[in-house]
């Protein structure tokens, strides 16, 4: 009732922090299914808004281009009303074909131009960048962000010396 869209990470297999840029977690579906997806269906029954994938790979291929993961996430284990977004640098590649709807910083990988080229070359759909926007925006309206009842959020400017004031 706040307007905060709640968020959990790390999606998954995330087990340690040394070294979680190069770790890559081996796990069988059976271990994936009994063990780590447990407490992110509890996150999904509670009306979760946001996953953020983590930095590690998982059984070969980065948890935020990881078909299968992402796959299990947004398929089987029915997150629909939300968004999967990296987290800070964990993006290595334009992976909306594989789930990441959002690049978080920033927009190396997913930024307009990489999925304009995509979009021109075929290797991504429309419908696949309506699905990712969608997904990002619904729990967005969901808390009331785009509200007029949300005091003119959208015209106001948030870069002002005041705001900034504010901020710091």
């Amino acid at each position: 009732d706040q307007g905060i869209i709640a968020n959990a990470k790390h999606w998954v297999d995330n087990n340690q922090e040394t070294n979680r840029n190069t770790v890559d977690s081996h796990v069988d579906e059976r271990t994936q299914h009994e063990i780590y997806y447990t407490p992110f269906e509890g996150a999904i029954e509670a009306g979760v808004g946001s996953f953020m994938c983590s930095y590690n790979k998982i059984n070969g291929f980065w948890s935020c281009e990881n078909a299968g993961t992402l796959g299990d996430l947004k398929g089987e284990l029915g997150f629909t009303d939300g968004w999967v977004m990296s987290d800070w640098g964990a993006t290595h590649s334009t992976s909306i074909n594989q789930g990441l709807d959002q690049e978080m910083p920033g927009a190396d990988w997913m930024g307009p131009a990489a999925l304009e080229a995509l979009l021109a070359s075929g290797d991504i759909t429309m419908e696949t960048v309506d699905d990712a926007a969608l997904r990002v925006l619904t729990p967005l309206f969901a808390v009331g962000v785009m509200d007029d009842a949300n005091d003119g959020a959208l015209e106001n400017n948030v870069t002002s010396a005041e705001h900034n004031a504010l901020a710091r």
